[in-house]
């Protein structure tokens, strides 16, 4: 579908829409190039799936660790550009394929040696880019191969890729030693296997940790609580390129399943210490006039945004969510939501209809709605487009475009809406208390259109 509009709506981080008059554009950004853009039509730039790391500083950082004792924030972004036009159509160009990952930690409760060495070692983050741990990532050693290439310890559900560099250490006394840099060849379900055999020997206990290359440091702070604690604040921001972290999938997740070559994603509506929220967005503006003012608004309709938040996840079910996220490139990629929470009373369901009790404007379901979930009881979910609904006083019944072959009714545990959506931020946020759990929360909207929205320039 094209949209041949004289203003569009230029999508910024956040889906701030912003009307944009007469724009004059690069013939690069309207041809969408295949090396810089990737439409939402068409697969994606893709960079090799190997790091090449940059080349080790001439003076290292001393590598810090982490107390815990506030945690640890780790953010994906991907950088996606959308044009959205009036009809709340939008076209997604994908920048890079890559991910620019960044950690964030908080140091504090350190002594007055531990505090100076902590600003002596951001300093040096001040001159170069620096290898720098991806603390929420780390390992242990279980034990080493015969070839010193072999390191086994258990690297589900972090991120150590093919090419990455990583750093080895045995605590001594609280602090690293026998620090060395090695680079990974590629990773197994129980080890990593290196490029080189490894200098030194590491009993089991020693750490690995993967490294991200960060830009070079501009600013940072610190403070001492009292004359001997001090509280220091460290930022790294991923240097984008061939040395960035790749993406933790490609494609649908395993565990999830797919409706007309889309994922679904289905939160557990059972599942603790989560939170749902629920609201809607409308493309437009307000202008004052005079006294009053003036709304223009775009689209056919509002939008349903959603968002969850997840408290205390494993490491195991952060990693399921990680890898979600990273498959649709942040708001590149739509896919289905099944929200956890039911606003419909179903009262009877057949293979091509359901109905349910009739509460509030009949209208409200062909106006806002065009798909419905069948959740079963074994967790399967079957989706279908609303083809026509029929009031019928005390129900209302809502027609399936297509059957449900084989719909047993007892096995029905839920129906619901469906919404066909897309991530409504460019970066996903990753609060870690312990190495083994994290807080994540994570924003939707819905697509109501997709297709080509040309810049038109007039000049």
């Amino acid at each position: 579908m094209t949209a041949y509009l004289g203003r569009l709506l230029i999508d910024l981080e956040d889906d701030d829409l912003v009307p944009a008059h007469y724009i004059s554009v690069p013939s690069i950004i309207r041809s969408a190039d295949a090396g810089l853009f990737a439409p939402a039509t068409g697969g994606p730039y893709q960079t090799p799936q190997v790091m090449v790391p940059l080349p080790l500083p001439t003076v290292m950082a001393e590598l810090l660790l982490h107390n815990w004792i506030q945690g640890c924030t780790v953010e994906s972004n991907f950088n996606v550009d959308i044009t959205s036009a009036l009809t709340d159509a939008e076209e997604r160009r994908l920048l890079s394929d890559r991910p620019t990952r960044s950690v964030q930690v908080r140091w504090t409760g350190l002594s007055r040696v531990r505090a100076n060495r902590a600003l002596m070692s951001l300093m040096r983050h001040g001159t170069s880019r620096m290898p720098v741990p991806l603390y929420s990532d780390y390992t242990q050693v279980n034990s080493l191969g015969a070839s010193l290439k072999s390191v086994y310890c258990d690297p589900r559900y972090r991120r150590f890729f093919a090419g990455q560099r990583v750093v080895i250490f045995d605590l001594v006394q609280g602090e690293p030693a026998n620090v060395e840099y090695a680079q990974i060849d590629n990773v197994q379900v129980t080890h990593l296997v290196l490029l080189a055999d490894l200098v030194n020997t590491y009993s089991k206990g020693a750490y690995v940790f993967p490294l991200i290359d960060a830009e070079v440091s501009l600013q940072e702070t610190g403070s001492f609580i009292t004359d001997t604690i001090g509280d220091f604040i460290f930022k790294a921001l991923e240097v984008p390129g061939a040395s960035s972290t790749l993406p933790t999938a490609t494609g649908t997740p395993t565990g999830y399943q797919e409706h007309n070559g889309d994922p679904v994603f289905a939160p557990d509506p059972y599942l603790p210490n989560a939170g749902y929220r629920m609201g809607f967005a409308r493309a437009g503006k307000v202008s004052k006039s005079g006294r009053g003012q003036i709304s223009d608004i775009y689209g056919s309709r509002p939008k349903f945004t959603h968002q969850l938040k997840y408290r205390k996840f494993t490491r195991a079910e952060a990693w399921k969510v990680i890898q979600f996220f990273d498959s649709r490139r942040a708001r590149f990629r739509k896919f289905w939501l099944v929200p956890p929470e039911n606003i419909w009373e179903l009262h009877s369901i057949a293979t091509t209809y359901a109905n349910i009790t009739a509460t509030g404007n009949f209208e409200d379901i062909e106006e806002f709605f065009e798909y419905v979930a069948v959740v079963m009881k074994d967790g399967s979910i079957h989706i279908r487009t609303i083809d026509n609904v029929v009031d019928n006083s005390s129900t209302w019944r809502i027609d399936f475009d297509a059957e449900i072959a084989g719909l047993v009714p007892a096995d029905v545990a839920r129906f619901i809406p469906a919404h066909s959506v897309r991530f409504s931020k460019g970066f996903m946020r990753e609060k870690w208390h312990t190495d083994q759990t994290c807080d994540i929360i994570l924003d939707f909207v819905e697509v109501l259109a997709e297709g080509e929205v040309p810049l038109i320039c007039l000049t």
